[in-house]
């Protein structure tokens, strides 16, 4: 009993602490709270284990507390359990553009991406993040002076605050590609939301 009463606590403490720290975090995500679903399981069913021994109006209230605490406790982590399963845009890889990419460019490309450590998993090719240029000129040289030869552009998460800034620079990146005479567009999935440009032929090596 005793060592049950110190998990118990333990779970408490460690709950509290999670939840003061989770709203400062500066990026929120469920599978951060996923942790925390055994030790709300424990303290939950600790509660009602304790509930007979209430008496009178303190036995409603707890009940009443403990029955909406479980409701919302079910529904909640349901909910979180299911999206931590469910492939987001965002996290599902892009198999077709990845093989196309692999198959289509040589070993030596560079390649262009905002989630440039994803796509180097599945690329077998050197791919680069894209600095923040504040204009088309900007971003044109800096493209030139790194030796990227093709630029991936697909649909990004605005839901968080990192992939709210990364869609906007993205959707610049993606206005001044398209409108440059440097590149031309050589695929695009829209079931995976991408599309694909490539250096021009004629514009390599200078």
């Amino acid at each position: 009993a005793r060592r049950g009463d110190r998990f118990v606590r333990l779970s408490a403490w460690y709950v509290g602490l999670s939840l003061a720290v989770l709203p400062l975090w500066p990026i929120h995500d469920r599978r951060y709270a996923l942790v925390l679903v055994p030790f709300l399981g424990a303290l939950l069913v600790r509660g009602l284990e304790s509930l007979p021994r209430a008496r009178g109006a303190r036995a409603a209230a707890a009940a009443l507390v403990l029955g909406l605490l479980a409701v919302f406790h079910a529904r909640a982590n349901a909910g979180n359990l299911a999206d931590s399963f469910r492939p987001a845009p965002e996290r599902s890889v892009p198999a077709r553009t990845a093989a196309f990419l692999n198959a289509r460019t040589p070993p030596d490309a560079r390649i262009l991406a905002l989630e440039a450590p994803t796509f180097q998993l599945y690329v077998s090719r050197r791919v680069l993040r894209p600095a923040d240029c504040a204009t088309s000129a900007d971003f044109l040289a800096s493209v030139r002076r790194r030796g990227i030869g093709w630029i991936v552009f697909y649909e990004l998460d605005r839901d968080w605050a990192a992939g709210a800034a990364d869609a906007d620079l993205q959707s610049r990146l993606a206005r001044w590609t398209a409108a440059s005479p440097l590149f031309e567009r050589v695929f695009a999935d829209p079931a995976e939301e991408t599309v694909v440009y490539a250096l021009r032929a004629g514009r390599r090596g200078r």
